[in-house]
């Protein structure tokens, strides 16, 4: 008969030989979560981030920094274990997004925040003036004339 439902137990079905079908399980809903939400770090650190995923037996994630799998040399790289290291030399501040992105549900992932201070170059200074000689240690009170003597003399980190 249509539209008639009833219950039936598992002995009188297979008596008659029907079929029972199990209510279909509720769908879950994926969710990815990342550990710590959002760090500060120094030039060319590394800070260990972690994952959660939830909602499915598929735990695994790609790791992207700021849209980009794996990161790039100017905002930062990631391991597949998600190991991030920061940019060497950052000229300013750095803000990027540490993203896990989940196997199971491509279009589900979660994010942590990351800051990058800006590179500070604390190398020795050196001072130029036409006033200069050459001869002279290159300090402000005896600074060298020429900028090629202060290029081939400084050392590498060195502020002229």
């Amino acid at each position: 008969m249509k539209g008639v439902s009833a219950r039936v137990s598992s002995s009188v079905a297979a008596a008659f030989g029907i079929v029972l079908l199990a209510p279909a399980a509720a769908a879950q809903t994926v969710t990815v979560k990342v550990v710590p939400a959002s760090v500060s770090l120094q030039p060319n650190k590394t800070q260990q981030f972690t994952d959660t995923v939830a909602g499915t037996t598929n735990t695994g994630v790609s790791w992207l920094v700021n849209g980009v799998r794996g990161g790039t040399p100017s905002t930062g790289t990631i391991t597949t274990a998600g190991l991030y290291a920061a940019p060497a030399d950052p000229a300013a501040t750095l803000d990027v997004s540490v993203e896990a992105v989940s196997a199971a549900a491509p279009t589900v992932s979660g994010t942590a925040a990351v800051t990058v201070a800006a590179a500070v170059f604390s190398g020795p200074s050196y001072t130029v003036s036409t006033g200069g000689k050459d001869t002279n240690p290159g300090t402000a009170a005896a600074p060298w004339r020429t900028i090629q003597h202060a290029v081939d003399t400084v050392p590498a980190g060195a502020t002229i």
